[in-house]
């Protein structure tokens, strides 16, 4: 109570010195409600009518002859239903083309009438505006060039670079596009990555039979960019890699898996015959693929036969990505020689 008096006696103290007590206004009392205002419908399409048929057999067979259009979406008025149709010319995500057609099936009689939008069509300039925003064709050709040379996506781009004139693709784009050009020339690949691992896990286990092949090693890795790399060999070419003295090692795009190099291990004898002992498929050709590749003989070889791999010499065609690899896994104090092929073009 001691504080409503309080109170109250402060009231009233500021209403006989009103010079002391500041004066106050509500915003709601003062300020009249301002009426919502209705959001604006966007304008609609306008249509005109063009024809009336007897029957919907007859509408909609007309309408599948034009080859043009598709229903988005049909719902029922008093007049009738109405079908919608878009033209298919463009997407159905993206820019939509201006023309569209509609057929109203009479509620009250079996006829069919057919309206059209009073605008054009122009899916041809909203076609021309998508490829403005993707690889120009004269960018395809040379990426195709480029890539009948085999050569990776970093390469491509760095190589278009010194083509003056070029506009440059984005890495997604090229990625993009080299996804779909190696559909074009190897066909559609045929096994899933899922399925692939499936393979290769099936497959791992050593047979008895030493002549035949098994996965001797693989790494699948799911990311934005699904890679993978495995080897496979047999008991009976891992032993004979145990008393290889040179290696020879080297990617070939003469023998390719789902549009992917095989690269090859093998070692020649004294009578300069070649014997391979390794194969592997991988995503790419780094160092990483090849030091995968030569582990996984040395790693295979010694488990089997307790030997440990020690070859003098590496033949290759002077890819570091190959040389930094097999060092990592032999020693440092390996020869390497450059195979008389690629040693005869550089002279």
């Amino acid at each position: 109570m001691e504080l409503d008096r309080s109170l109250l006696e402060a009231s009233g103290s500021g209403t006989q010195n009103n010079e002391d007590v500041p004066v106050y206004f509500s915003d709601e009392s003062e300020e009249e409600e301002q009426p919502l205002e209705k959001k604006k419908r966007s304008k609609g399409k306008e249509y005109i009518f063009v024809k009336k048929f007897t029957s919907a057999h007859e509408a909609e067979s007309f309408v599948q002859a034009e080859n043009t259009w598709s229903v988005t979406v049909s719902h029922d008025t008093e007049e009738g239903n109405k079908k919608f149709y878009r033209c298919r010319k463009v997407k159905f995500r993206g820019p939509q083309c201006a023309a569209s057609i509609y057929l109203l099936f009479e509620a009250n009689s079996n006829e069919v009438l057919l309206y059209r939008t009073d605008s054009d069509h122009n899916h041809e300039s909203i076609a021309k505006e998508e490829t403005r925003h993707g690889i120009c064709e004269e960018t395809k050709e040379e990426i195709n060039k480029l890539f009948a040379l085999h050569l990776k996506p970093k390469a491509i781009l760095n190589s278009l670079k010194k083509i003056h004139g070029i506009t440059l693709p984005s890495k997604k784009q090229l990625n993009n596009y080299l996804s779909d050009r190696r559909r074009v020339v190897y066909g559609s690949p045929s096994i899933s990555l899922g399925e692939l691992q499936a393979w290769l896990i099936e497959n791992s286990k050593i047979p008895v039979d030493e002549h035949e092949p098994y996965v001797i090693a693989y790494h699948v890795y799911e990311s934005e960019t699904p890679t993978f790399r495995f080897a496979i060999s047999t008991k009976s070419l891992l032993k004979l890699a145990t008393l290889a003295t040179n290696i020879h090692a080297d990617a070939t795009y003469k023998l390719i898996w789902q549009g992917f190099p095989v690269l090859l291990v093998g070692t020649t004898d004294k009578t300069k015959k070649f014997h391979p002992l390794c194969l592997a498929v991988t995503t790419n050709e780094r160092k990483q693929d090849f030091e995968m590749l030569f582990e996984a003989l040395r790693n295979s070889a010694f488990s089997l036969y307790a030997h440990s791999l020690n070859p003098k010499a590496l033949i290759c065609d002077s890819a570091m990505s190959i040389i930094n690899a097999f060092k990592e896994v032999f020693g440092e104090e390996v020869t390497v020689k450059m195979c008389w092929f690629h040693a005869k073009k550089i002279l």
